[in-house]
């Protein structure tokens, strides 16, 4: 144990030779190591370069083990990232490449989980509470974002970034050299760690710099409709409430003591729901800035156009089921009092933030002249994903009448309370709405009466307390009125006819 140092510089020595069964083995070897020293129950072996007499007599026992076990894993990673060089030549051949291989062991086998092992435990770390996206609104929590600084000595705070930076180079290094994009699944897989992580801290680092890697360290051509694929399922995922019991409305064809149970068990699911959200309250700043990935991404016109009306649809939806579950988790917790040192965002405030974003994805399916002209050419033939287009119609009349109706909720729960929180929420929104049917106004006839379910919706809106809204609303209905009389042959034309 006294040669460990020497055994890690072996080891590099056979990593950077020419056999690559001989370096992969060293590789395996030196994760060996690794985990030798991250266990905490085996003591650290002995240093030949020792600590001076007067450290080691120090009283402060806590920073010279530190020391010695920095000296321990320097060489280590050092002689790691060195031998990185080895997989990038400065010229390479066509046909198979072997280093690629070699590079995947390394991300799966070594540098994926640090992340997983890692100390990013929010609290325990002190670690700098995640935060809300700007445009954030909130209306129930107060934000004390700033107020609190974390441990600047902690891993998230000075390791994270730089070991995402440097994953990333060596894989924009490998399509650069290699032509190939074999490490972009990797680079995935990482955020993939962070996003599923307890902490709120590590998971919204990690939307940051997912949504950084697709659209600026990726060129638009290098996304491909896998890597779109990868993305947005990660992004449904991290946007939904994790955890949240699935409500029964009915209890029909069970008799009592099969009822009895499933109302045993409900309550169960919401006891360990709570309690769970106590522990884990700051995942609740995961879905605005989820969220905030998702609306960046289909409101660019570039990105939006890359990304394609399969996956537009499939993310707008997966925001609208987050809005709805926020809307259930505010209600299983409505009882409960907030309290900690981040003031984490109420799952409400999540649900406005999300309809916010949602009345801009309703917006350009209305008005953006590329995902209009994909949904006609799909329509008629001229392209395939029909299914898309009607997953689309199907979207854009869903969340329409989610936000009407939540609308009309809220401002008949205003006109029946005082308080400041439920006037300011049916402020917010009023203007939502507004915005949403100004894009309607928009709509030429021909189209506006292709939308033939839109009739009945805003007719429960007539009684609004807005005029402003009930004035487009009129507006909306008499031209598809008007323009459904114009389609309609005269009667009296008829009968002469006959």
């Amino acid at each position: 144990v006294e040669r460990f140092i020497d055994l890690v510089d072996a080891l590099l020595m056979f990593v950077k030779g020419d056999r690559e069964k001989m370096s992969i083995t060293s590789i395996d070897h030196l994760l060996t190591l690794s985990n030798f020293l991250g266990d905490e129950n085996v003591p650290l072996p002995l240093v030949r370069s020792r600590l001076s007499a007067s450290t080691s007599k120090t009283t402060d026992g806590d920073s010279s083990k530190g020391k010695e076990e920095l000296e321990l894993w320097w060489p280590l990673l050092l002689g790691l990232s060195r031998s990185a060089e080895h997989f990038f030549p400065q010229t390479t051949e066509d046909g198979d490449h072997p280093e690629l291989q070699t590079l995947q062991l390394i991300f799966r086998g070594i540098l994926i989980p640090i992340l997983e092992h890692a100390e990013t435990d929010t609290f325990a770390d002190g670690v700098t509470p995640p935060t809300v996206p700007t445009d954030f609104e909130r209306f129930i929590t107060q934000s004390n974002e700033g107020a609190i600084q974390g441990n600047q000595q902690s891993w998230l705070e000075t390791t994270f970034e730089p070991m995402v930076e440097g994953c990333i180079e060596m894989c924009m290094r490998s399509i650069e050299i290699y032509k190939s994009d074999m490490l972009v699944e990797e680079i995935l897989a990482i955020f993939n760690t962070c996003l599923q992580s307890d902490s709120g801290a590590l998971a919204v680092l990690g939307l940051k710099r997912l949504f950084l890697f697709v659209t600026q360290d990726l060129a638009v051509g290098q996304v491909t409709d896998d890597t779109w694929a990868t993305v947005s399922h990660m992004l449904s995922r991290s946007v939904a409430v994790r955890g949240l019991p699935v409500i029964k409305d009915s209890d029909s064809g069970l008799d009592p003591e099969e009822v009895k149970q499933a109302k045993l068990e409900e309550q169960a699911s919401i006891a360990e729901f709570i309690a769970e959200d106590e522990m884990l309250k700051d995942r609740r700043f995961i879905g605005g800035q989820a969220v905030h990935v998702i609306g960046s991404l289909l409101t660019s016109e570039t990105h939006a156009n890359s990304i394609g009306l399969r996956w537009y649809v499939f993310l707008a939806n997966g925001v609208g089921s987050a809005i709805v579950e926020c809307e259930e988790a505010a209600a299983l917790l409505a009882s409960k009092k907030e309290r900690g040192r981040s003031n984490p965002p109420d799952y409400l405030e999540n649900a406005l933030y999300g309809r916010k974003w949602m009345v801009k994805f309703l917006s350009n399916m209305l008005h953006d002249s590329t995902i209009t002209q994909t949904m006609e050419a799909a329509a008629s033939d001229e392209i395939p994903g029909q299914r898309f287009v009607r997953g689309g119609q199907t979207l854009l009349m869903e969340q329409t009448k989610s936000l009407l109706a939540t609308f009309l909720e809220k401002e008949a729960s205003a006109r029946n309370a005082s308080g400041k929180t439920e006037s300011k929420e049916s402020v917010l929104m009023s203007s939502m709405v507004s915005d949403l049917l100004s894009a309607y106004e928009k709509l030429p006839d021909a189209r506006l009466l292709q939308l033939s379910w839109l009739t009945p919706l805003l007719s429960s809106c007539i009684q609004s307390n807005h005029k402003s809204i009930r004035d487009v609303v009129q507006g909306l209905i008499n031209r598809m009125l008007q323009g459904s009389l114009k389609d309609k042959p005269n009667v009296e034309q008829i009968e002469e006819t006959n």
